[in-house]
């Protein structure tokens, strides 16, 4: 089992890939919360462990060939935070995207109690999903 902030947030991402809810459940506090951009297609705030994995089913039907490259972690204390890239295809659309983000992870007696995304440009990903012309 993961030991580090770090490692537990890497599990996540492991099991999230291969759609193992129950060691996410096992990994996140009964109040978690996860704040997504109002832009997105799936916009709002996610409370429990039931609405994250809800979160994560939602990105995996919006993008295909979803690529989430972590460029850089710092932790510290309670915190991780993660430099990153996110790329994929629209499903709705067929159209790309790219963007850097950065992740706020806070955890809280060794379970994540709180993730806050904070993407360069939420327009381009709209636009992708949408098809808007005008990105």
């Amino acid at each position: 089992m993961a030991s580090s902030n770090q490692e537990i947030i890497q599990v996540i991402f492991e099991a999230a890939a291969e759609e193992d809810w129950e060691t996410i459940k096992s990994l996140v506090h009964d109040d978690i919360q996860v704040f997504e951009a109002d832009s997105l297609p799936y916009a709002g705030v996610f409370k429990g462990p039931d609405q994250f994995i809800e979160l994560i089913q939602q990105v995996f039907s919006t993008w295909e060939d979803v690529e989430h490259t972590i460029n850089h972690v710092v932790a510290s204390g309670e915190h991780v935070v993660m430099l990153a890239n996110m790329a994929g295809r629209a499903k709705k659309t067929g159209r790309t995207f790219s963007v850097p983000m950065a992740e706020v992870w806070r955890l809280k007696d060794g379970k994540v109690a709180e993730i806050r995304p904070f993407y360069f440009d939420t327009k381009v990903m709209h636009d992708a999903h949408f098809g808007n012309n005008n990105s």
